[in-house]
């Protein structure tokens, strides 16, 4: 279900991935020389500042495999970045599982169910929002098992990255994510995203819709600085 329920915090964090940022500044190496992209450190800064502010449990779920040509799963180095962000967090993650949004949304289903996670908030770029929230009302949606058993699945509210950093800033590193936010909706990569994302937010509406998506993102996908 996708009803908000404002009354207590969220019991878990779907963050939404995009992909590699190459980081070859030798103070800021953790493992690699990758970290992950501009628009997932600052999801991960929104899952931080919900976890601080006591509007979210620190339970992290990430989803997906190696991509980009790289050799670390991006949920694996995700989770890395979120453990370096926000010590104590648990993170669930699927590190062979297809980079897609509803392949992310699946996964955390699974995830809320096994873990008796029933209140969840999904965090991804504002642009990419409009079509998780279109994915998470099918993916999020009773099944026949759930009627079947009379139980309610879990419910998740749907939230962006911008929309989070700047009801709950940091007072120390606003001017700074303001800056990156700016930076990153003006520059080219913004733009065919935001065409993309169009395109993929009408398809995932009709029947079927959602698995054409994610064959398409098998094939291609704009690459998130």
């Amino acid at each position: 279900m996708s009803e908000l329920r404002s009354s207590s915090p969220f019991q878990g964090i779907e963050l939404h991935v995009y992909g590699y940022k190459e980081d070859c500044r030798e103070k800021r190496r953790i493992e690699l020389d990758t970290r992950p992209a501009a628009a997932t450190r600052l999801g991960i800064a929104a899952a931080r500042q919900l976890i601080e502010k006591g509007e979210a449990e620190p339970n992290v779920i990430v989803s997906g495999r190696e991509m980009l040509g790289q050799a670390d799963p991006v949920s694996t180095m995700t989770a890395r970045e979120i453990q370096r962000m926000v010590p104590g967090a648990v993170v669930y993650t699927n590190p062979t599982a297809q980079v897609s949004t509803l392949q992310e949304l699946r996964f955390a289903r699974e995830t809320a169910r096994a873990q008796g996670l029933d209140y969840l908030v999904s965090i991804g770029w504002g642009i990419h929002t409009p079509r998780i929230e279109t994915l998470g009302k099918k993916v999020f949606g009773p099944t026949w098992w759930d009627r079947l058993c009379r139980r309610e699945p879990p419910t998740i509210a749907y939230r962006s990255t911008e929309e989070i950093l700047s009801t709950y800033p940091n007072e120390k590193n606003q001017a700074r994510y303001q800056a990156l936010i700016n930076l990153m909706h003006a520059l080219p990569p913004e733009t065919k995203w935001k065409a993309y994302e169009k395109k993929l937010q009408w398809v995932s509406k009709i029947p079927f819709g959602a698995q054409f998506a994610d064959q398409v993102a098998k094939i291609w996908r704009p690459k998130a600085d």
